[in-house]
């Protein structure tokens, strides 16, 4: 088995997060862009208002890397809580994989050593979702389609596609011990699907954040939490996000 594919493997034992983007298909070219153009996207657009960015890539480290092959630019990474492998392709499309943390905030991140498979830590009694993880890693989703949206990279509208996978069973559960717990919900559904979602580049400039927000709320509905605050404490939430508190 392949690094990448054990790395897929392990991001699949647990819940995880699928991506996609696909350009529109009436302007699809498989070669319509160079490697180099698209490490430049990466480069510009990764979404660093957190301390691990939206989409991790690193060159050729112990941990992960990142390369050209025929038709796209791959990377993956596994290092303590964060396990991930993306797909960029030339025409546009973009897939990544992703393991979620709620389900690794246990694993210890390597230090000049290779990762050992001591170093993850068993599932926890009661997986769960964690609410502001959630509406984060959907408002660093969102925007970065909508930045590589801007520079016309799936032509003039992108198709969004977003599945959280494993999440049968599972809680919701805050990490903010000031926050009201929300053990009693629970998820009922194996995979939770959003979308697929048709835009332009323009109305995903304009909504990418309401969009993160709107489906957060809509993902914790599935869990049987509905309340009419949580709009605006999402708002706040995002609002820290952006200044990075």
């Amino acid at each position: 088995m392949s690094r990448v594919e054990e790395i897929k493997a392990k991001i699949k034992e647990r819940g995880y997060w699928e991506i996609v983007f696909k350009p529109n298909p009436t302007q699809y070219q498989e070669r319509k862009f160079t490697h180099e153009q698209l490490r430049q996207w990466l480069e510009k657009y990764q979404v660093r208002y957190r301390g691990w960015y939206y989409p991790h890539f690193s060159d050729s480290t112990d941990f992960g890397d990142y390369y050209n092959v025929q038709g796209y630019v791959e990377s993956y990474v596994h290092w303590g809580s964060s396990v991930e492998i993306f797909r960029f392709y030339q025409s546009g499309q973009f897939i990544h994989y992703m393991g979620m943390q709620e389900d690794r905030l246990d694993d210890h991140p390597p230090f000049f050593v290779q990762w050992r498979e001591d170093m993850q830590k068993p599932l926890p009694g009661q997986l769960f979702l964690e609410p502001t993880i959630t509406l984060y890693q959907l408002t660093e989703i969102f925007l970065f389609a909508s930045d590589l949206a801007s520079e016309g990279v799936f032509g003039d509208h992108v198709e969004i596609s977003i599945k959280l996978h494993n999440m049968n069973h599972r809680v919701l559960k805050s990490l903010d011990r000031l926050r009201t717990p929300f053990h009693a919900y629970e998820c009922h559904t194996e995979v939770i699907e959003i979308g697929p979602l048709t835009m332009t580049p323009e109305e995903l400039k304009l909504e990418h954040d309401k969009l993160a927000i709107n489906k957060t709320i809509e993902i914790l509905s599935l869990f049987g939490f509905t309340s009419e605050h949580i709009r605006k404490v999402f708002e706040d939430d995002q609002k820290k996000f952006y200044e990075r508190r």
